[in-house]
């Protein structure tokens, strides 16, 4: 597929440098009355639910000005990958009753597979976020259907190996906890009669938790969602990349979560593993620890999957700045103001500023997707890469996708690198952009990317989503769902280097536009579907 050139007086790629924060909407000004205040406070404390607890804490130590790129944070964590299984299944299913339904009531259904599917999801996030929250867990990233975890080595411990160690421990409990959780939720379903507990799961005793009925019409189908939890410790680096029209993106990277990554893609449903790195760990402080029972058995190359662990460590809850908003100064309060929404998704930095309620807020629009793995940043995600030499090569590339991104009237949703390598994700047709022409602009989004000379691999897929907040007030965050997004990933997958696939949804969309041209369709056999999609 191929475009003509861009016109030569169009924008091109910056590093991203970031407006002051004279020109950030949000901050409070000289003269503000005391009311005034009180509502920053309130906004203030919903938004602290949607961005994680470390890179808050970083910007309140930082003396950052929204001019440039905040520094890296080099640190030491437990950090653990925590994957709903099922999903893609359940959403192609969803999909198929759909695509039925229209077919024979002319379009009844539309949308409302979309629709179950997110709330279905978001019935089984908010008690894993409680889960993890309640074992001292900072969700540093929402990614689809699953979650990035990381447990800090405490600034200044004393006892630092210990203090590792019992981080170490805290990722363990944390993620059997959240596999013994959603085991009880699959058989609350199965025997709804059951009495379900009112109380949040606690670190050593994970409760059975009311779960919403099954999202397949009819309800008799039980979908079978079950969690593999991956945990690795080391140091990590966060990043913060991006900045153009003061949008800035946080992700972290770096020897933990590598080998997470590895750990993650040998669990097998309801399986937690662990790195060689963290076994070593529990079990040379085993005696701090009070472990009492250790039940493992080996994987590969030292990596251990944890059947059964108890020990005397009680995880500390998240002490989330939003617990502590009392203690804050004034000053504290104007730069998290203005500092958060350069992280917050738009849409909800739109509904806090209007005041409009968070909750059951999503809508369902006709979205084109793009997924666009970066293969020039492989070399960043080796172990022994030099991160921070790679901070700048990692804030190019990410500046040229957001160029492209804005170019097209779309948004950059995320940028994360995880066991897929270095992904972004731009979504057209958001609110509150019009939705008009959308496939048409994902195409010229794509090959943008790729004429600017980015190694990538790109899907795209046209179709309606659902968008709106997941999640719960302590950590959500704004997602895309549908399954249109997992045949984008799909799509990603199997294109070559510098060449763009689109399903027949975008093609057929976007074949009046005469600037660009398809080739041959092949048909392809991907995850989560039956057939062979084209």
């Amino acid at each position: 597929m191929s475009s003509p050139e861009s016109p030569a007086d169009e924008a091109k790629p910056a590093a991203a440098i970031g407006k002051p924060f004279s020109s950030v909407r949000g901050g409070v000004r000289r003269g503000s009355t005391e009311g005034e205040f009180s509502v920053k406070k309130e906004t203030v404390s919903t938004l602290l639910g949607y961005c994680p607890t470390t890179l808050v804490n970083q910007i309140l130590r930082s003396d950052w000005n929204g001019d440039r790129r905040m520094e890296c944070e080099t640190f030491w964590a437990a950090c653990a990958f925590v994957d709903i299984s099922g999903f893609s299944s359940l959403a192609s299913d969803l999909q198929s009753a759909e695509d039925i339904s229209k077919k024979a009531h002319r379009g009844g259904m539309h949308g409302r597979g979309a629709e179950s599917l997110t709330k279905f999801l978001n019935n089984t996030l908010r008690q894993l976020i409680e889960v993890i929250l309640n074992h001292g867990g900072d969700i540093v990233k929402f990614a689809g259907d699953a979650m990035i975890v990381v447990w800090r080595e405490e600034r200044g411990a004393t006892k630092s190996h210990v203090n590792k160690a019992e981080a170490a421990a805290s990722a363990c409990l944390c993620a059997l906890a959240c596999v013994q959780d959603l085991t009880n939720q699959a058989a609350q379903m199965m025997s709804p009669s059951r009495p379900s507990s009112t109380k949040s799961p606690g670190p050593n005793s994970p409760r059975p938790s009311k779960m919403s009925m099954s999202p397949l019409p009819g309800g008799d189908q039980q979908p079978s969602l079950n969690v593999h939890v991956g945990i690795g410790v080391g140091n990590i680096v966060g990043f913060h990349v991006g900045g153009l029209r003061n949008r800035w993106e946080y992700f972290v990277m770096g020897e933990a979560c590598n080998q997470m990554n590895i750990a993650e893609s040998l669990a097998k449903v309801g399986e937690v593993v662990i790195s060689k790195a963290t076994c070593h760990l529990l079990e040379d402080f085993s005696t701090q620890l009070g472990i009492k029972e250790l039940k493992q058995n080996t994987k590969r190359s030292g990596f251990m999957h944890i059947q059964k662990f108890r020990c005397t460590v009680t995880p500390a809850s998240q002490n989330s700045i939003m617990s502590k908003m009392n203690t804050l100064s004034n000053a504290d309060i104007e730069k998290l103001d203005r500092c958060l929404r350069c992280y917050i998704p738009n849409p909800i930095v739109t509904a806090v500023d209007e005041s409009e309620s968070l909750e059951n807020d999503g809508v369902l629009r006709e979205l084109c997707v793009l997924f666009i793995k970066l293969n020039n940043l492989a070399s960043v995600i080796e172990p022994n890469g030099a991160i921070e030499r790679e901070a700048d090569k990692i804030q190019r590339t990410v500046a040229t996708v957001q160029e492209a991104a804005y170019h097209g009237r779309a948004t950059l949703r995320q940028f994360i690198i995880d066991d897929k390598g270095a992904v972004a994700i731009v979504v057209v047709g958001l609110p509150p952009v019009t939705a008009i022409k959308t496939s048409s602009r994902g195409l010229k989004i794509g090959l943008r990317i790729l004429e600017h000379g980015v190694p990538a691999q790109i899907g795209i897929t046209t179709g309606t989503c659902y968008c709106g907040t997941i999640g719960s007030r302590r950590r959500g965050d704004f997602a895309v769902v549908g399954d249109h997004i997992n045949m984008a990933a799909r799509l990603m997958a199997a294109a070559d280097e510098g060449t763009l696939l689109c399903d027949s949804n975008t093609m057929a969309a976007a074949r009046l536009d005469k600037s660009l041209f398809f080739g041959e369709g092949k048909k392809l056999r991907v995850k989560g579907k039956k057939e062979p999609i084209k």
